[in-house]
């Protein structure tokens, strides 16, 4: 699920994390907007617009290769 902070967030039957991607909460508050998208080719990226009044966003992090801005530390 990806949650309400950019973080998006494996868990298991009894509600406990198993795996989380670490893109949202304290450790990306700089980067407010984030949604999830699928791909054609499978992927699954993480995209964020930084809070500036440029309208661009960043991949923060993907199935295919993982963290890929510096926010937060390494998923795990």
């Amino acid at each position: 699920m990806l949650r309400a902070d950019g973080n998006l967030v494996v868990t298991a039957k009894d509600g406990g994390m198993l795996w989380e991607s670490r893109t949202g909460g304290d450790d990306c508050l700089h980067l407010p907007v984030t949604r999830l998208s699928v791909r054609p080719d499978g992927d699954m990226p993480i995209l964020t617009m930084p809070n500036s009044e440029a309208p661009y966003v960043i991949r923060v992090w993907s199935a295919a290769a993982g963290p890929q801005f510096p926010c937060g530390s390494a998923a795990r």
